[in-house]
Order: C-alpha cells, then structure tokens, then sequence
C-alpha cells in the first residue's frame, strides 16, 4: 500500500540487501512522478507536490508486487529533515532491509512535521497518550465520574457537564456533538496559553545529491532556511484571566488514580489508518480562560494512511503572519524575522470505507513546534474496522473485526477465542471483537475472506435461507484504493466470463495489480442486513478464472443469523401514587395516613412495556434493559425493586420474580436463548406486553425534610444483543415521563 507524502523532498536509495529485482514508484505529485529502480546508483529524485504516494515494490520472479513498508521516525541533521523508509519482500526473512529509501527536506521557516503512531486502547477510561486528563467518549465520562477524585477534577472545569452525566441514566445518547473533555493536571489553566514564535529565516538552497560529473545539472531547490527560533505567550493569552478558585489538590488525587489505572490499560497499533489533520483555532471563550468546547474555527491541513504498524509522518506548511521590521533580536544582512502562532492541531480517524465520516477525534495537541511526535490513542470502541491478515487455508475467516475459524462438522466455527455457531450466532471474547454473547448479526457487515491464489481473477456471492435455493448476492462493494495520491472508495462488483451467459460477481482485488489498501483486500462483501427478512441465512464464496471458470476448491458456506433492531419502548404516562393515577404532566401529593401523617415512602405504580421484534414472531435479542428515576438536580434515584436475571423456566417465559428490568444470562458460548424478547416473556404481562411493577426510594422517602417539591424523571432504556462485527450492544430509550411530587398543606 503507498506511503502518503506531503510537500518536496528528496529521495534516494540507501541500501539494497535482497536478491528480487527492487523499485519504488511515486504518483500523484507535482513533479518526480515515475518508477525508480531500487539501487543504490539510481540518482537522488526532488519530488513536489502538496499531496503524493510512494510504494516500493519486488520481483519474485512472478512480476512486481508491493513489499511491506515501515517508517523509521525523522531527525534534524545538519538543517535538514532526514528520515528512512525501510521495506520487507516475500523473502522469507523478515528484516526489513530489502530496499531502504532516506527521504530530506530542509529546515525551514514556514514547514512543520508532526509523526508518530496510532493505536487502539482498551482496559481504561483515561486517553493513554495525552499529558491531561482526556475523557474521549460520553460512556468513558460517565463511567469515569464514579471516582470522587476524577469527579471533582472534571467538575472543576465543566461542572455543567458533570452535573448532565450524573443525572442522565445509564443508556441515555450522548450530547451530540460530544467532544472530549480535557482537564489538566499541572498549572492553573484549562488550555495552555497561546504561545507565537519570532523566527530569523535567510534563503538558501540545497541541490539533488549526485556524482561530480552530474552535479552541474542536478536540481536545486531554494528555500528559507530557518535559523533561529525564539518562543513567547501571545499578547491575548497574557492578559487573560486565570479560572478563579482551582483546587491543586484535587488535581494531584486525579494523577494518583491515572497513574494507578494505566497499569492495566493495553493498546495495540492501528494499521494502516485514515487520518485527517485539522489546525484548530480557539474559540473566544477558549482564549478567555474557558476550557476546550471545539467549537473554534478549523482549518483542513490533509489527510494521510498510516503504515502496517501505524506510523506516520505528516507534513504541512504555515504562512509567517507578519514580517517584523522592529524586533529586539539581531538581524544579520539578508535575513529577515518574522512572528507567527504556533499551531493547535486535531487529528481525526476517517472511516477507510466512507472516508467523509470520522469515526473518532482526539483532543487537541496544543502550541505545536516545527518538529513534533504525536501519538495518537483511539478507544477501541472507535477504530472501526481493523485490518486482520489471513490465518490458515479456509477461505471465509472473519467480519468485521470478528476472526472466525473453519467450520467443523457440527456446523460450529470456534477458534481465535470467537464462536459462530451453527445458527450463525456470534459470541466473541477476542480482543479486538467486540464483547458480544449469543448475539445476532445487524448493520453492515464486513464480510473477510482469502483468496490469495494468483489463478482467482473473479468471484461470486449466493444466498440461502434454511433450505430454501441459492440466490446471488451482488449488493454493491466499494473498497478504498489510490489512483495517483488521490484515495477513493471503488466499485468492485464485475461481469465477467463468456458473452453469452455473464456472470455477476467481484473483482478479486488480492490478486488484482491496482493499487488497492493492502489491509483492506480480504473484504469480500459489505453485507447490508437490513435487505434480509429475520433469521438464518447460509452464504456461499466460489472463486472463478478470467475466462470465467470456477477454480477448483475455492468454495466455502458460511452461517449468519440475521435481526432487525426494531424495539417497541415505552412507559406508560398513567402512573399511581397514594391511591390517585394521573397521567401526562401528573402532579401528585403525597397521601398522609388515619393519624395525620404524610407517607413519605408511598407505593409508585408504573406500567412499561420492552418487546425486541415486535412483528418478528417468537425470536428476540434483548441484552438488557432496566426502569429507573432521576430526581431534580440530583441524577440518579435508587428504587427498591432490582434489576435481575432473565432467568427462563420454559420457552418464552421467565420466572415470577418481581423487578424493574432484566439482563440476559450467558450460559453457553455455542447454545443460546433466542426468545429473550422483554417484559412480554413474563408471566403477568398484560395481553398488549405491559409489565406492572409498584416502586419505593431504597431509604427514606421521596422528598427530604427540607423539600415540599421535586420533579421526577421516570426512564427505561436498554440493549440489544446485536452487532456488526465492529460494535455492539446498540442501545434504546423510552420517552421519559416526567411528574411532579410534593408535600401536602397540613392544618396545625
């Protein structure tokens, strides 16, 4: 897969330790665009261009085809910017020194280069490359305020906040758009303070490395080399007010608890990931003190794929703001100082499929100089597909980011701590799948399969449901490739074979010359659910010749049990309290009793009704789901009745226990419950579903001694048992009813 490349350098080979035949490509670029033999008496290349790729290629005696790259990170030497690109053929050494190129470019007034590597954390709810305190997603937020210590470090700067998570229920959506919160640590600012730098620049020009008979013809490239470099606070940022009333203290218990927690975090790199940079420019209420909201105005730089092992190296250039013609510094003849701000970068994951989505954003990295590592962290939740290699011989290995082993004679896959069984329900423990169990296939999904053989030029999909006849599937495939440095996302579904009967298929792009993402060529379909009724389907791969022939052994079945998301949720507005039911906008007294006393803890009756698959028959999917109150300012309000096991005592109908919710119980990773569909599984559901359950406060009463009103939330939300092989669990809400409670007027 190409290198992205961004602005001039020059390129030169820097070593050769291999027997294939060598040669590295660059497109896309303004100029230097061509093929290169990969010696090391191949001249150095001047390449320009705002946006251009670079592969290296090998010959195993078949015809070029890519090697494996790996950036090395840059230096500075002797002004300029050095770094290697180092690569690996399928030889069967794996060292990386087939072909090295050494890429420079010199140090300049106006050129920044950000690099480092992308990967994906799990095990915590802090970002693990970030110096702050950085929350990414509203579920880490949540979860993370459960801390004291955290708690009050966040409610130091967003107390608005940190009051809304408290009092939202467990699956309530997010505030959208949710950016992530950032809280510093050290100092007593929520956002460093802007800084600009002076610079002293003088031109220069460096020339195309190369033999002294060849010199007077090499090509020159001039420049603005940077000389000196002089750091100061932007005039905005010193008068700025400081955030009153900061609490070090609570600053120092938060490092304490991160640095306890990130003794269990695990992050692994992110191949070949689509990374969008964006320069951020703060908000006036950033500038004034406030903390980071990533409402400021924003300015594309580019975007770039990194390397197999998440590398990158990004480059992008920023104008001088002002040329100074007074500045208390010395200015040798010549040369010319000039002040600009430092940049504040954000960096976004793109979606390599539909690359206009982000699927994630980190905060952003603040004051950067002209050469800065930034490794970026991404919740695991968020990196969307990950590219997993081919394991073994069988042909259908995986989708999304489930990896499936062979199927066995019982109909079941189970290997790479995953198991489909032969329903075509998934259960996944792997690390890098999605935590699911006993779950059914919903959205789209990403269908992973090998072909590797040179022969297979072609191939097609069918579809059966139970024993019903093969059907062929040809919904639409569109997979990220690059014509010269442009990356788009490519139809792949092909007619081929003979005129007189075309077959519709797939263009087998693992064996195909264009230049399609390496780690995204094992996708074979985007299987769209929502096109299929409920249920099991079997899905068939067979692989064909150019000439429109099937190959021989290159057909395999796959199971999938297919299931709408539909719910129906509600909570019935009619409520009973104290003997009244009042319904929409209800406002209750509390009732007293024969000596004159108010019930401070008066029985609530609520109806609600959860049914997964309302129209779909007896099938449903149900995770879990759970009626709860929030009251006034507050948040969360404990009910006396639990929230227990979906325990069953025969098909469709779960035990008599009394309870405000129910979660699903895994028993076995291969045989499931299928008819978990919600409060319609018990046994005093009414005829429409409903499930009447009657609630007190867990202590006291509902209004303490000091209140004579409070307003009341009553909620229901859940999730399903539903993935696409790169999430799960998605969640559904209930509109809350809301009522209103207060003490009654007693004569004295």
């Amino acid at each position: 897969m190409p290198i992205s490349m961004q602005g001039t350098w020059y390129v030169r080979v820097k070593s050769k330790s291999a027997s294939f035949a060598q040669r590295y490509i660059i497109s896309g670029a303004t100029s230097g665009n061509g093929t290169y033999n990969g010696v090391t008496s191949t001249p150095e290349v001047l390449v320009t261009g705002n946006d251009w790729n670079i592969s290296i290629q090998h010959d195993p005696g078949s015809g070029f085809v890519n090697s494996t790259m790996k950036i090395k990170f840059p230096q500075v030497i002797g002004g300029e910017y050095k770094f290697d690109l180092e690569s690996n053929d399928s030889g069967g050494d794996q060292d990386f020194n087939d072909l090295i190129l050494t890429f420079r470019t010199p140090v300049t007034d106006q050129d920044y280069i950000v690099y480092g590597n992308v990967s994906c954390y799990k095990g915590c709810l802090f970002n693990l490359c970030s110096p702050f305190l950085v929350l990414d997603t509203w579920l880490k937020f949540k979860e993370a305020l459960k801390n004291k210590s955290i708690l009050e470090a966040v409610q130091q700067y967003y107390p608005s906040l940190a009051d809304e998570a408290l009092r939202s229920i467990e699956h309530e959506p997010p505030p959208e758009p949710f950016r992530p919160v950032v809280v510093p640590l050290s100092g007593d600012r929520p956002i460093p303070e802007k800084e600009e730098i002076i610079t002293i620049a003088k031109p220069a020009e460096i020339a195309q490395k190369g033999s002294k008979k060849s010199a007077k013809n090499s090509v020159v490239y001039s420049y603005n080399a940077l000389r000196t470099a002089e750091t100061r606070l932007a005039r905005q940022s010193i008068t700025n007010a400081e955030i009153s009333g900061v609490n070090r203290a609570i600053f120092r218990e938060a490092a304490k608890i991160l640095d306890r927690v990130r003794l269990f975090c695990e992050k692994k790199p992110l191949p070949h990931a689509l990374l969008k940079f964006e320069e951020y420019d703060r908000s006036t209420a950033e500038l004034s003190g406030s903390p980071y909201t990533g409402e400021g105005p924003r300015e594309s730089l580019g975007d770039l794929t990194t390397d197999f092992l998440g590398n990158y190296i990004f480059r992008f250039k920023r104008a001088t703001a002002d040329i100074l013609q007074e500045v208390d510094v010395d200015v040798a003849p010549g040369e010319t100082a000039s002040v600009q701000s430092r940049p504040d970068l954000i960096v976004q994951l793109k979606d390599q499929f539909e690359p206009n989505v982000s699927l994630f954003e980190t905060a952003p990295y603040w004051n950067i100089p002209f050469l800065k590592r930034i490794n970026i962290c991404i919740p695991k939740e968020k990196c969307g597909l990950i590219p997993n290699p081919c394991h073994g011989q069988h042909i259908l290995q995986g989708i999304g980011n489930v990896a499936l082993a062979e199927e066995n004679a019982s109909g079941n896959r189970v290997g790479f701590n995953n198991y489909l069984n032969n329903l075509g329900l998934i259960t996944a423990f792997d690390s890098l799948a999605p935590s699911v169990r006993c779950a059914a296939w919903n959205g789209h999904l990403k269908l992973r399969g090998c072909l590797k053989n040179p022969q297979i030029k072609y191939y097609t999909l069918e579809y059966r449901k139970v024993f019903g006849p093969w059907l062929p599937f040809n919904q639409e495939l569109r997979l990220p490739r690059f014509i010269g440095s442009l990356k788009i996302s490519a139809i792949v579904n092909r007619t081929f074979g003979p005129a007189a009967s075309p077959i519709d298929g797939y263009l087998n792009v693992e064996t195909d010359s264009g230049l399609w993402l390496e780690a995204f060529k094992n996708i074979k379909a985007n299987i769209k659910t929502s096109a299929f009724d409920d249920g099991r389907y079997f899905f068939r791969i067979q692989g064909y010749r150019a000439n429109g022939n099937q190959f021989p052994g290159s057909e395999e079945t796959i199971r999938l049990y297919f299931q709408k998301s539909t719910t129906t949720v509600r909570v019935d507005p009619n409520v009973s309290l104290g003997g009244a039911t009042l319904g929409n906008c209800a406002l209750f007294t509390l009732p007293v009793d024969g000596s004159g006393n108010i019930i401070q803890d008066a029985p609530m009756t609520i109806r609600f009704k959860v049914e997964h698959n309302p129209l779909g028959g007896a099938s449903g999917f149900i995770n879990q789901y759970a009626l709860s109150m929030s009251k006034g300012a507050t948040g969360g309000f404990a009910l006396n009745v639990p929230v227990v096991d979906a325990n069953f005592v025969a098909p469709g109908q779960l035990d008599t226990v009394v309870n405000r919710g129910r979660r699903y119980v895994h028993i076995d990773n291969l045989s499931c419950n299928t008819s978990f569909k919600g409060t319609v599984n018990e046994v005093s559901a009414d005829p429409s579903g409903f499930y009447t359950v009657t609630v007190q406060p867990v202590s006291g009463g509902w209004l303490e001694s000091d209140q004579n009103f409070c307003a009341f939330s009553i909620n229901l939300g859940g999730t399903l048992r539903l993935t696409d092989g790169s999430s799960g669990y998605p969640d559904f809400n209930a509109t809350r009813v809301l009522i209103g409670i207060e003490k009654p007027e007693l004569s004295t």
